[in-house]
């Protein structure tokens, strides 16, 4: 967080005059993923904290303050302001234009941040990509219009003027390219404190016409307290004209007798008189809503319901026609578990007002358990769910059973399941079939569900598990399952092993024996034996731990809280019911950014080390002229003609063209449709991964070539970048573009391959190895007869082979095998000698091609003694090595032995014996 303070610490009129020390007070205060990085940054801190500047955190900050900040960081990609004194936010100052993720947020005590009208959003309209409004308080619309390229919508817990409430689909007419749509009015139990002065009147949001507003959603997300009709019409109105809708979530609050102001949702006209008492909860029944939901929306591919009273066999039956659906929620609150046996009367679907809907017997005539026989029908109707939740839902001893028989399961969540008696959840798990690839699985909550024997089975069998909860599962557990389940620990993310009482320290020290590299969230809360040993074992095995739960672990002391000083990554530590000497301790250790909430200490965030600010400036500062990126950001045309201009003659310019929303593959076969993916987002995920790590190469490989120039341009919807994206004839992102003396040599198009590309075209054009040795001085350069004559004379014995890689400047092919070439000259020294003949540089190559008789490139031409005795016409690398060591070999040659890179391994006795 950054708070107003620490800005006025030093009063300046430009912030390019603040010293590195106020900076380095700033950057504390800061909360983003790359941290560390930007840190390390802080003596050129004008343009790289820009660049690592991807999440910007705001606490009342002045309206100067937020001037200086947008004049200062030109590439703010998010910002999140919150409010906790302050309650008035008029206007977003201009500045901070290139805002793509806005998100405000109050934080006062029983109030609303007052927006007023929503022209605080112009001068971040152009590029802003996403909105989140949550606890504010909306006057008008006014402004939203301007935002053409909003995709995401996010209004929680606010409350509107009548103004507002009546304008919002009107408001969503204006947004075409508006794909996510979250609309959450959290039920509570008495009325908010009204917001400033108690006197205005508060109105609800009305939905009729979302459906003709918003055609192009793909996710529409609503937790609400919808009565019968109005849910009636958002299902079978609106939803049907949303035809691209692929995920949707209804969390549905039961309705009370006297609506409470800004915590449901209207529908106007559409709406009727509030049904009361069990007609009032039988329409937020799955039998209710499922048989709508799939006739409006088949196409679904997410659906998450909440708000229900059971899950039971007919209610998966009615799942059968959302034939794509990959992932499925149908939790249950713990309150409606509690009360199974005093369920909800279900009205006939025609009283109720849902035609189309199969008669149904009522929910108490039938069986609360889910079966065998449901679970069969969500399998024939979902053949391809890999995400499954069903939270507090009673389940059959058979319907366990089928449910291990599904394969294609990746996340299972069934935190809170009530079994039969008697039974446990380990037969379950010997019979799942899908343990083998499954990634997530919470058990939380099932008391005595879980023993030894299933952990065990676990640790032998579910090889990819990544987040495992076994929370309040601990009645059978002991040291025993927790050590066996150290093999999962390589890949362990996630781990809650809460309440298992009988847990030491010597099983946390077995089960991280091997260490635990991408742990980064522990609990083990309520485990009374764990002593100040097994924090020290926590903290030798989990390099990368940032959240630790160690709640009323009484055992635990001041020796706990040094030891955790060692994870740098370490961020949030919960102790409550600790020792006070332990509590004493982490406040003494908590960082100022962060406050201990929750009674006496409840978290306390870590430093990274025990050196002093002064010793921590001094090495950033050492770090940051160490590690200084020289890849330049580049924003308008007048600045790409500057860096092409001063990248000098004959010297390579690099350009790299890239999105944060964008990650093209650049091959000519189409895209798959969107709801045939598995997981979207998790695809998108990996997409974007793929031009991060691109971005990487690229900036390492500008700081081992200092002989060539780097430029970036980030694409961000701004009319500049636009105008240079165009001006330079990129239709794929990420692009990379190769440039000598202002021309365009060469291009590559899309991710794949990139990585291996910037080195391929920086090692062919520009003469440069990263942390290696120039091309030329290994392989000759031939651009006349003359230097042709002289690499054909060069050699001293007249069995050593002469090998002319004969190429043109923008061959892909001859660029992709050219490492290869140099890679063999460095190896064959003695054995053959390389040389290069780029064909097209001047008149004199083309005449040498024409008298070669090339007739395609790459061709390598064998010389023996100035003769030529073979050629190789393609780009593979394993045909030229085996065409080189064939004319060798004819000679009587053989190839030198192959450079030692690591130390031999000593033979067995066995081996020396047969010797």
């Amino acid at each position: 967080m950054l708070s107003e303070r620490a800005v006025e610490l030093r009063p300046v009129t430009r912030w390019a005059d603040v010293d590195s020390l106020i900076w380095d007070l700033i950057l504390k205060r800061l909360a983003w993923k790359d941290i560390s990085s930007t840190r390390a940054s802080c003596a050129s801190w004008r343009r790289e904290v820009d660049r690592c500047l991807e999440r910007l955190h705001l606490v009342d900050p002045t309206e100067v303050g937020l001037n200086r900040l947008g004049q200062t960081f030109q590439c703010l990609a998010r910002l999140k302001v919150t409010m906790v004194e302050n309650g008035l936010m008029s206007e977003l100052p201009g500045a901070l234009g290139r805002v793509g993720h806005l998100r405000l947020r109050s934080k006062r005590p029983g109030g609303l941040l007052s927006l007023g009208h929503l022209r605080l959003l112009r001068p971040a309209s152009a590029g802003l990509a996403s909105l989140r409004l949550r606890a504010c308080e909306v006057q008008s619309w006014k402004g939203l219009e301007a935002c053409a390229q909003l995709a995401e919508l996010h209004l929680l817990q606010c409350q509107y003027s009548p103004e507002a409430a009546q304008g919002l689909t009107r408001a969503l007419a204006a947004l075409p390219r508006l794909a996510v749509l979250e609309l959450r009015c959290v039920a509570m139990a008495g009325p908010r404190r009204p917001a400033a002065g108690g006197q205005q009147q508060h109105a609800t949001p009305q939905l009729v016409g979302l459906g003709a507003s918003a055609p192009n959603l793909s996710a529409l997300r609503i937790a609400a307290s919808l009565e019968g009709p109005d849910l009636r019409h958002l299902l079978r109105a609106e939803l049907p004209q949303i035809h691209q809708l692929r995920e949707l979530d209804l969390e549905l609050h039961p309705v009370r007798d006297k609506p409470l102001d800004g915590t449901a949702l209207a529908l106007g006209a559409a709406g009727g008189a509030a049904a009361a008492g069990a007609a009032s909860s039988a329409c937020r029944e799955l039998a209710a809503v499922l048989p709508v939901v799939c006739v409006a929306a088949p196409h679904l591919t997410h659906l998450r319901v909440k708000g229900h009273t059971c899950v039971t066999d007919r209610d998966l039956h009615l799942l059968f026609p959302l034939r794509h659906l990959r992932q499925l929620s149908l939790d249950l609150s713990p309150a409606a578990n509690v009360h199974a046996d005093d369920p909800p009367q279900l009205a006939p679907p025609a009283a109720a007002g849902l035609q189309g809907a199969p008669a149904e017997p009522s929910i108490s005539a039938v069986s609360r358990d889910v079966t065998s026989c449901g679970v069969l029908a969500l399998l024939r109707g979902a053949p391809h769910l890999h995400v499954l939740s069903m939270a507090h839902v009673s389940w059959s001893q058979d319907g366990l059973r089928a449910l291990g028989g599904m394969t294609t399961l990746a996340r299972l969540r069934l935190p809170g399941a009530a079994l039969p008696k008697g039974n446990t959840l380990c037969t379950f798990l010997h019979g799942l079939r899908s343990l083998s690839h499954l990634m997530e699985l919470d058990l939380s909550g099932c008391a005595g569900a879980v023993s030894d024997w299933g952990l065990a089975l676990l640790g032998r069998s579910a090889s990819r598990l990544a987040r495992l909860s076994v929370s309040g599962c601990g009645e059978f557990v002991s040291d025993v399952g927790v050590r066996a389940l150290a093999p999962l620990m390589q890949r362990m993310q996630r781990l809650d092993l809460a309440f298992t009482e009988r847990l030491t320290d010597q099983g946390l020290a077995d089960l991280l024996r091997h260490g635990a590299p991408a742990l980064r969230s522990l609990s083990i809360a309520g485990c009374p034996l764990v002593t100040d040993r097994g924090i020290a074992a926590i903290v030798a095995a989990c390099p990368i731990l940032s959240e630790l739960d160690v709640d009323q672990c009484v055992r635990l002391n001041a020796a706990s809280a040094s030891a955790l000083l060692a994870l740098h990554e370490l961020r949030r530590v919960s102790a409550e019911g600790c020792s006070a000497a332990l509590l004493a301790a982490l406040q003494g250790l908590a960082r100022p950014r962060r406050s201990c909430n929750a009674g006496p200490c409840r978290s306390a965030a870590l430093p990274a080390s025990g050196e002093s600010p002064t010793e921590r400036l001094d090495r950033r500062l050492r770090e940051s002229a160490q590690v200084e990126t020289r890849v330049q950001t580049v924003d308008t045309e007048e600045e790409f003609l500057a860096a092409l201009e001063g990248a000098g003659e004959n010297k390579l310019l690099v350009v790299e063209v890239q999105s944060e929303r964008v990650c093209e593959t650049g091959l000519d076969e189409p895209e798959p449709e969107l709801h045939w993916k598995l997981d979207v987002e998790k695809q998108h995920a990996l997409q974007m991964a793929k031009c991060t790590a691109v971005k990487h190469e690229m900036q390492r490989t500008a700081r081992e070539c200092p002989d060539v120039t780097f430029i970036a341009i980030e694409e961000d919807g701004s009319s500049s970048k636009d105008a240079l994206i165009r001006r330079l004839g990129v239709e794929v992102l990420p692009t990379l573009q190769f440039y000598r003396n202002g021309k365009l040599m060469w291009e590559h198009k899309g991710v794949v391959q990139m990585e291996a590309g910037i080195g391929e075209g920086v090692m062919y054009y520009g003469d440069a190895v990263p942390g290696g040795i120039q091309p030329s001085s290994v392989v000759a350069d031939v651009t006349s007869r003359a230097t042709l004559a002289q690499f054909l004379g060069s050699a001293s014995d007249s069995k050593v082979l002469q090998v002319l890689n004969v190429a043109l400047e923008s061959a892909g092919p001859c660029i992709k095998v050219f490492p290869a070439v140099v890679a063999l000259s460095r190896s064959f020294q003695g054995f053959a000698t390389f040389g290069r003949l780029v064909g097209d540089v001047n008149g004199e190559t083309r005449e040498l091609i024409k008298e070669l008789n090339i007739m395609e490139v790459p061709t390598f031409i064998f010389f023996r003694s100035g003769k030529e005795v073979g050629r190789h016409v393609g780009s593979s690398r394993g045909d030229l090595i085996g065409q080189i060591l064939q004319q060798q070999e004819s000679v009587g040659l053989s190839p030198p032995p192959p450079p030692v890179t690591a130390k031999a391994k000593p033979r067995s006795r066995a081996g020396a014996k047969r010797k």
